[in-house]
């Protein structure tokens, strides 16, 4: 009996929460989003009276402004040129263009037991898939990562969808005021999205709750493959690209091969407390989705070394042939977006 009127009790109480918090919460956003719309058209009719007031239709003057660009395409080969034209979109479409730019030379090919990436001027890279005994032994793992459930459940459930409020927390200069660097954030952001999902595609691995009953994941499970992990190859790409941003030079050489047995002897990267931080937070958003109970811990691996790598193939292509990528095929838009970027971060030598 206790066992009913628990279930009838909680079907009853969730439902009516459930129905009264969405109701209340759905009438109050749409009325305050109806107040914003009113305000909005308000806004528009006012404006509209005022240009009447003040506009002299029989002033044809124009500005002393040059042709229309539309009538001389430019090919991107000039910087001063790219520089110009980025500086006068929004930077979503920036992101688009720069986007465009990278994944117009990805090669994505299968081979024995593993993914080849190639890229023009840039050293290919090749992860390899892991065994099924070593996704079977990292099941304890998941088991233990799942003792910090409630402990983490806040982070977990955020970061669901969202990370780059944990970013600007760290960082000196929140991301809102650094408009470069999140275009150039959300580049490698969009690459990792997508080439990851390629490669999930490719290896087809299964996820933890689809190997054990005991497993019980807190959170919905992805529909899409397992390897290499989404969220941690978007976190070590952003926290890959932070280094170079805010040391002012390349960091240091990333393998080019990833052998999943060989994982822990990939250390995380760093020369100072800032960007040590940087790479504690792309970890600890990966490991939270071992909590979770999404993915082990060779998932996380991967994904670090292929955040890592897309990183250091667009900053490559940003910052132009080096030392460390001799044979890199400079881009005009990225180089514009990085050097921006660049100047961002220069305070924090003034500091030093």
């Amino acid at each position: 009996m206790a066992g009913y009127n628990g279930g009838y009790n909680g079907g009853y109480n969730g439902g009516y929460n459930g129905g009264y918090n969405g109701g209340y919460n759905g009438g109050y956003n749409g009325g305050y989003a109806g107040t914003a719309r009113g305000s909005e058209i308000a806004s528009t009719t006012a404006i509209a009276m005022t240009r009447d007031a003040l506009a002299d239709p029989s002033d044809l003057k124009l500005y002393a402004a040059p042709k229309n660009p539309a009538l001389n395409p430019s090919t991107d080969s000039d910087l001063d040129t790219v520089k110009s034209r980025l500086s006068r979109w929004n930077p979503w479409v920036q992101v688009q263009i720069a986007l465009q730019e990278v994944l117009s030379g990805v090669n994505i090919a299968c081979e024995a037991n593993a993914v080849r990436i190639s890229y023009p001027g840039f050293s290919d890279g090749v992860i390899l898939a892991p065994s099924e005994g070593q996704f079977e032994k990292e099941l304890s793992e998941v088991f233990a990562a799942a003792q910090l459930r409630e402990e983490r459940s806040s982070e977990v459930l955020t970061q669901i969808h969202e990370q780059w409020n944990f970013w600007s927390a760290l960082l000196p200069l929140p991301l809102d005021q650094a408009r470069s660097t999140q275009v150039l954030l959300d580049v490698v952001y969009y690459l990792s999205t997508y080439l990851g999902m390629r490669l999930k595609h490719n290896f087809g691995a299964y996820r933890p709750s689809q190997r054990s009953p005991q497993v019980q994941p807190m959170i919905a499970v992805p529909q899409h493959g397992a390897y290499p992990m989404g969220h941690a190859t978007q976190a070590y790409a952003v926290a890959r690209v932070l280094e170079w941003l805010t040391s002012g030079h390349a960091p240091s050489a990333w393998p080019a091969t990833f052998h999943p047995a060989n994982a822990a002897s990939l250390a995380d990267p760093g020369s100072t407390a800032l960007v040590v931080n940087f790479y504690k937070l792309a970890h600890r958003i990966g490991y939270n989705r071992i909590v979770a109970g999404v993915h082990y811990p060779v998932d996380l691996d991967a994904g670090r070394w292929l955040g890592m790598y897309l990183a250091d193939l667009v900053m490559s292509r940003a910052s132009g042939p080096s030392t460390q990528f001799p044979h890199a095929k400079s881009s005009t838009i990225l180089r514009s977006i990085h050097d921006q970027a660049v100047s961002e971060w220069s305070f924090l030598k003034q500091v030093a």
